[in-house]
Parts: C-alpha cells; structure tokens; sequence
C-alpha cells in the first residue's frame, strides 16, 4: 500500500472546508494505493462524555470508540466520490486502486485487539496500527492544525519531528502514537487540512507546511 490517510474529526468543525476536502480527494486519490481512514470528532466526544457521566470502565468505552469512528467514516464514504466503506484491510487491499476505501476501523482494531484501551490511543493510533498491517509507504494525519508546534516558539511549524522528542511533547497527536511507529519504516507526515492545496502537495510528495515525523 502506497498511502494511508487519515481524515481528522476535528475538520467536522468546518463543513466548508471538509467539503471542499472531500471533493479534492475524489481526484487526488484517484487510480492510487491509498486507503482513507477516518477520525472519531463530535461522534467519539460523546462517548467521553457518556464514559465520565455513567462511569464506563475503559474497555466499554474503547468499543464505543472504536464505533463512533465507524460513523464518521460512513459520512467521509458519502462525501467522497469514487469511495466505499469497508471493514477488513483484506477487502480495502483488494479494492484499491479503481476504488478509494475508507475503512471502518472497529472490526479489525476489536478483532485483532490492536490497540490500548484508553483515550491515549485514539484514531492517529488506528491510523498508525492499520498502516503497519498494509505495510504502507507513508501515513497522512490531516488535522485542524498546520503542524507540531515548537515548544519554545510555539508559532513556528517544525518541519520535522523525531519521535524521541514528541514523546516528550504535548502535541495534537495522540499520546501512545510514537509507540506505535516506532520500528517501522513509514514515512508520517501532519498536516492542514483547511488548507487542501498542502493535503494534494503531501499526497504528489511535493513540499509544503506539514510536519514530518522522523521515525528511529
């Protein structure tokens, strides 16, 4: 597999914008090894805040997780042309490249017990865990932001990241995400997804505003 991209739920935030996204995937993605995966946004918040008020132990909550992001990936498979909603890695391997699959994440995480039971492990951590199974060249993070911010500029992008150091860093990525890429080979990059024209850059491996994650 060629690319991994995983399609932040904080970007339901702006319909505009994801919209727009959406449709500049439709043909970015087009005739690619590539499958999409999607984030757990407005649909996961909800379950920490269902967890926290009926005092749900971890593993509940992590199906319930795992679930919601299912949701969000049904509405990314309505919103972008030539995509379909899957459940294995075996079928989105099959479908690609004459389709674009956007794998429902919940089956195969819950079946193969892939992941942490905790928040820390969220859907940059599936993004991550479904890259390693596909054996995938690079893995995108589109988020809200334009990358990790420098600790002691905190208005300055870094343009690249070594995992030793996010690990010591607050960042928009999940927590446990260093652990996970730890040891692979896969090229991982952050990037703005309010911004589609850096997202078609990252995808022609072309440069722009992204931070690059330098694995060790």
């Amino acid at each position: 597999m060629d690319l991994v991209i995983k399609i932040g739920g904080s970007l339901c935030k702006y319909p505009k914008e994801l919209r727009e996204l959406c449709q500049g995937l439709s043909i970015w993605l087009r005739n690619r090894k590539c499958i999409l995966t999607p984030g757990g946004g407005p649909f996961a918040d909800l379950v920490r805040q269902i967890q926290t008020e009926y005092g749900l132990s971890d593993d509940v909550a992590h199906e319930m997780a795992l679930l919601a992001v299912d949701q969000y990936g049904l509405m990314l498979s309505s919103m972008i042309n030539g995509s379909t909603p899957v459940r294995t890695i075996t079928e989105a391997k099959r479908l690609v490249p004459s389709v674009i699959p956007i794998i429902l994440p919940s089956h195969a995480i819950m079946s193969l017990d892939l992941l942490e039971h905790s928040w820390d492990a969220g859907s940059d951590c599936i993004a991550a865990a479904i890259a390693k199974a596909c054996n995938a060249n690079r893995l995108v993070l589109i988020k809200d932001v334009d990358g990790i911010y420098e600790p002691s500029t905190p208005s300055n992008i870094l343009a690249e990241a070594p995992l030793s150091q996010l690990e010591q860093m607050k960042t928009c990525l999940d927590p446990l995400l260093p652990r996970i890429l730890r040891g692979s080979n896969i090229e991982c990059i952050v990037v703005n997804g309010l911004k589609p024209k850096r997202v078609k850059a990252v995808i022609n491996g072309i440069k722009t505003t992204c931070t690059k994650i330098i694995a060790e």
